[in-house]
């Protein structure tokens, strides 16, 4: 028993196919990079916390039972059960059998789609880009277990890889694993567009549904990697090749930070033009996503998501369709009472400065407009391909009638 579970797993895993990798102080392997080897003897998976010794390997990923796994490993050294001499010899065993893929099918849909949004909601991200996804056939929750099912689609549109994700994390984190099958070369990704020479890397889909969210123009020209492992990043530039500029928005911990720069490196040699940025959450330590001053009317507030009566009870509140950095950023609160935060905006004039800060940066804009418009006129809230900021905040004694204040960035 202990020749089996004392099994060195850097010999073991290349005889069951994996590659293995070296990442500063541990192993990992391609087709699984959320493994992590230190002690050769001892595995750990950190997307699940599970694992073990070279006998729960084979029980967990080879689908072997107790029995089974030990009796491979004997074999694996030479050995057998009811071996009497250890150092007598024995015939060498016979090459472990080929690893046979398993078929890729997606997980059984569920009707609704209501403990995902829920989710992705508590995650911040923003519903109209949860939607998206879902309409585009990247995401749904499946019926079994109500997990999030992230769909990675090759160039032609056919599904060839899936992730899920957990929607219930009360102990910690969620659940985490690729749906059998998976084609792990394809990752999750976005279209790519052909006038666009610049492709953005993160590690996770919900990574790359925080970026859509903080910059709702963006709808292409994205892969997440689901761990990090470069083949969908290849195969996303093999696909495309007009694409010259790589931006890597891994995690900023130890592994995403090696792996950043293991890249930069491999496709700056490749010919590619590659930055590392960090990624950044879109909320502040108070629930905040930023804060708006408007020196003009004395005016410094934080802003929050959304625009019901309990978020401007807090602040200037962010409607949820529009961006909160790129292009129209669109605000609104109350104009009398406790929280009149906009009670004066009507007063601004053109060229009048306002000031936006969220963990993206800080943007300085000016008005050009003050006006009336109906209480249903949505339209300067549609999205903008220069960066713009629009207030909304009602009439005094005229119900159907909102203020709408405009402001560009300012380009001294």
């Amino acid at each position: 028993m202990d020749v089996a579970k004392h099994t060195d797993l850097l010999g073991l895993l290349p005889s069951l196919g994996y590659t293995l990798k070296r990442i500063g102080s541990y192993y990992t392997t391609a087709e699984m990079d959320s493994i992590r080897i230190r002690d050769p003897t001892r595995w750990k998976r950190y997307s699940t916390g599970q694992g073990g010794d070279a006998i729960t390997f084979l029980q967990e990923f080879c689908g072997m039972r107790f029995p089974e796994a030990v009796d491979y490993l004997l074999a694996y050294h030479g050995r057998s059960r009811d071996s009497p001499d250890r150092n007598q010899p024995i015939p060498r065993p016979k090459p472990p059998p080929p690893r046979v893929k398993p078929p890729f099918v997606l997980p059984p849909a569920n009707p609704d789609q209501r403990r995902v949004f829920a989710y992705l909601r508590k995650r911040g991200i923003a519903p109209k880009v949860i939607r998206a996804f879902i309409d585009a056939g990247l995401l749904y929750e499946d019926a079994q277990y109500h997990n999030c099912v992230f769909v990675g689609r090759d160039g032609s549109g056919q599904p060839r890889f899936a992730s899920k994700r957990g929607t219930c994390d009360l102990g910690g984190s969620s659940f985490k694993r690729d749906v059998l099958g998976s084609d792990k070369k394809i990752g999750f990704r976005l279209p790519c567009d052909p006038e666009i020479e610049e492709v953005a890397v993160f590690e996770a889909p919900i990574d790359l549904m925080s970026f859509c969210t903080l910059c709702l123009e963006v709808h292409s020209n994205a892969v997440a990697l689901c761990g990090l492992y470069s083949g969908p990043l290849d195969t996303y530039l093999r696909d495309h090749p007009h694409l010259k500029h790589i931006k890597l928005l891994l995690d900023n911990d130890e592994p995403g930070i090696n792996a950043a720069k293991e890249m930069r490196k491999r496709y700056r040699e490749a010919g590619y033009e590659v930055e590392i940025r960090v990624p950044k959450d879109s909320y502040y330590s108070n629930g905040s996503l930023g804060t708006l001053k408007i020196p003009a009317i004395g005016l410094n507030v934080k802003i929050v998501q959304g625009t019901d009566s309990a978020a401007l009870k807090k602040g200037v509140g962010h409607f949820e369709e529009t961006s909160i950095w790129n292009g129209n950023v669109g605000l609104a609160a109350h104009n009398r009472g406790t929280n009149s935060y906009f009670g004066k905006i009507h007063t601004l004039e053109a060229g009048d400065e306002i000031t936006l800060t969220t963990k993206e940066g800080t943007r300085t804009y000016e008005v050009t407009s003050v006006a009336k418009v109906t209480e249903t006129d949505r339209s300067s809230l549609e999205n903008t391909s220069n960066n713009c900021l629009t207030l909304y905040t009602c009439v005094r004694d005229e119900r159907d009638l909102r203020w709408c204040v405009r402001a560009v960035e300012s380009t001294d």
